[in-house]
């Protein structure tokens, strides 16, 4: 996981965490069910369907209301970013 998503993870935790702890883990729980499935090779969701990202090999996945960017280096799958389905996520990558 890059540095990037980690950020991106402390800050959907904090804002979230206004809304309560039972909300903070049932995010957490399902963005790691999701890097699990990816990480096993269990699925794949595909290229990103934004030209941009798919040029670059970002994969997309949706956590809630959040978007996962994440690629492969080999056999690893890598996550880089989470945001907020709203945002313009093109534009901040």
């Amino acid at each position: 996981m890059l540095s990037t998503a980690q950020e991106d993870i402390e800050s959907i935790a904090s804002y979230l965490g206004k809304y309560g702890i039972q909300t903070v883990g049932t995010f957490t729980g399902k963005l790691r069910s999701q890097v699990q499935l990816i990480a096993f090779g269990t699925v794949d969701y595909g290229l990103s369907r934004l030209p941009e990202f798919a040029e670059r090999g970002y994969h997309t996945c949706q956590v809630n209301n959040y978007v996962m960017l994440y690629f492969y280096e080999g056999d690893e799958s890598v996550i880089a970013h989470l945001f907020h389905q709203s945002q313009d996520y093109a534009r901040l990558v």
